[in-house]
């Protein structure tokens, strides 16, 4: 086992690279808590309400796939 002596400091861009991948995670995680939601309001597990059940499962999917695409060309764009 070797001593590297101690670790480098993390760089402000590093930092900001975790930031936002930790934002890009509670996006998806958000998202597909909507889902959920919408499957059992779907199937009548909660609610009564089969069509509102159907609507935040389509806009759940949506948001989950599409909306960690678009911060991520938004910050691309940012660097410009």
């Amino acid at each position: 086992m070797s001593d590297e002596g101690p670790l480098p400091q993390d760089n402000a861009a590093e930092r900001l690279a975790k930031r936002r991948f930790a934002l890009l995670q509670l996006v998806r995680l958000f998202c597909l808590g909507i889902v959920l939601v919408g499957a059992a309001l779907y199937a009548q597990r909660i609610g009564e309400s089969p069509a509102s059940g159907a609507i935040l499962l389509m806009a759940g999917t949506a948001g989950f796939f599409l909306l960690p695409r678009g911060l991520a060309r938004r910050w691309k764009g940012e660097r410009g």
